[in-house]
């Protein structure tokens, strides 16, 4: 009965029959009936009969979930996920979509399988929940189920796997058009995933995706024609297919096409439209955007020069441990730059950069814990762990002397390592440092952590010389005399 009422308001509205769907509306008999509010809602959202209303939408939206109606239910579950007409709540969010897929409503039930897959909406990865709710919509006929039960079990995913049985059910689904199994089915040839490698046939199947609107299908189009895999090296198609990507929605697509925009590359140059789809990216949540956006903010680079708006996305770009936005921020928060000066954030966000591997960061939280804060106490021990780090990882000559400078005093070891330092200080001079040039030579001169060697000694203060270093240029001459008789007592 509620499905013959909403079908038929539908076709109405289809047929732009609005004085029949009012009768329909004002009919005493329909008076809170959970699918008329329902279709209320709908009517209120896009502005047809009545002026467009967000607000009356979602009190329309509300009356008919709170009566359980299964497409409200999941309506509503996803306006507070996505914060679209109310402020996002994902507690109300999960609370409704449990509504609608206790119903079998198999939007629901095949979303609700999807967070499991993924962990968000503050519900944890659970990918054999996610099988049995995908294998649930597949056996009730849901097409998007089918396309996600498929790829469950192509790559394995959840209580079971069974390549050929998913492989042929991915390639039914692509064949009937369906954009999502083009794509996924593009991969798996893209990747040889349990096939021949066939770039040829993963390009067709990317093709006939982006031809139906699949975004991230567009923007790996675009990776083909720009590294050249499977097609010849193609920036100005490459260009056109992330644009496209871009407009559907791809913020990693639209950060692409902002680079392209910026750098002329198989597009004309257009700094304005560029400035557009990196705000257009970061707004989305791409936090390679927020980074570039934030450091336009820092520099001025196009946009007026806001250290508040810099910090704000750099922080964004750290919300999803980006590590350059976690540097970044790190480095505003030392320096109070458009933010309250906070070293024990800075340092936490340091760390956490660091840990990803994110090396830039490592000399600045050793600087941090060398010389201390009135926030922090100095702790040699780790301002030597993260001076190494910096120095061996990232060809840090400035890190590699600070590491000298601490280990030749035994600061953050258990006695002064001359060697090591030595070694540190060669390492920073062949990098062109003046201060670290003039500690090998004077190693090699009084024989501090190596054998003595005056040629050596030479070799690097005659470097130092060269750079206008006086002193260095004083004790080249003296060596030379020195080593003319043979002394250097």
């Amino acid at each position: 009965m509620a499905k013959d009422l909403l079908e038929t308001l539908l076709q109405l509205e289809k047929e732009n029959k609005t004085s029949e769907i009012e009768k329909i509306i004002n009919n005493k008999d329909h008076q809170g009936d959970p699918v008329l509010e329902y279709y209320l809602a709908h009517l209120y959202y896009i502005g047809y009969i009545y002026p467009k209303d967000i607000e009356q939408s979602m009190q329309h939206l509300k009356a008919s979930a709170i009566k359980n109606y299964a497409s409200a239910c999941y309506q509503l579950s996803t306006s507070y996920e996505r914060g679209d007409g109310v402020d996002v709540d994902l507690s109300i969010a999960n609370e409704y979509l449990l509504k609608a897929a206790e119903q079998n409503y198999l939007p629901a039930v095949n979303h609700l399988g999807e967070i499991h897959m993924m962990g968000r909406m503050d519900i944890k990865i659970d990918l054999n929940r996610a099988f049995d709710l995908f294998r649930q919509c597949s056996i009730a006929g849901y097409e998007k189920g089918k396309i996600n039960y498929a790829y469950c079990l192509c790559y394995k995913v959840g209580n079971e796997g069974n390549y050929e049985e998913g492989f042929k059910l991915l390639t039914e689904l692509a064949e009937k058009g369906y954009p999502e199994a083009m794509y996924n089915l593009g991969k798996i040839y893209f990747e040889g995933y349990g096939t021949r490698r066939d770039i040829i046939r993963a390009n067709y199947w990317l093709m006939r995706a982006t031809e139906g609107g699949h975004l991230f299908a567009a923007k790996m189009l675009g990776d083909c024609y720009y590294d050249g895999i499977g097609v010849a090296i193609d920036h100005k198609l490459a260009y056109k297919y992330y644009k496209m990507a871009a407009d559907l929605g791809n913020n990693e697509a639209a950060q692409l096409v902002a680079n392209c925009l910026i750098s002329g590359d198989g597009v004309k140059m257009n700094f304005e439209e560029a400035i557009a789809y990196c705000v257009r990216a970061a707004h989305g949540g791409d936090a390679e955007a927020q980074v570039s956006l934030g450091n336009r903010y820092y520099y001025g680079d196009g946009l007026r020069r806001n250290y508040e708006r810099a910090v704000y996305w750099y922080q964004e770009a750290a919300k999803q441990n980006n590590p350059i936005g976690l540097k970044n921020t790190a480095d505003m928060l030392v320096e109070g730059q458009g933010c309250k000066k906070d070293i024990n954030k800075a340092i936490e966000y340091y760390s956490r950069a660091v840990e990803q591997n994110y090396f830039d960061a490592a000399a600045p939280l050793a600087y941090l814990y060398e010389t201390g804060a009135k926030t922090i106490k100095k702790d040699y021990e780790k301002a030597v762990k993260y001076y190494l780090i910096a120095y061996e990882n990232n060809d840090d000559e400035y890190a590699a002397m600070k590491y000298a400078d601490l280990v030749s005093e035994g600061k953050g070891v258990p006695y002064p390592e001359h060697t090591k330092a030595t070694k540190a200080y060669e390492f920073s001079a062949h990098r062109g440092n003046l201060r670290s040039i003039k500690k090998a030579g004077e190693a090699y001169l009084k024989g501090i952590g190596v054998n003595r060697d005056y040629e050596r000694a030479l070799r690097y203060y005659l470097d130092a010389a060269k750079l206008g270093d006086e002193e260095s240029v004083i004790l080249v001459n003296l060596i030379r005399r020195s080593m003319e008789f043979n002394s250097f007592e």
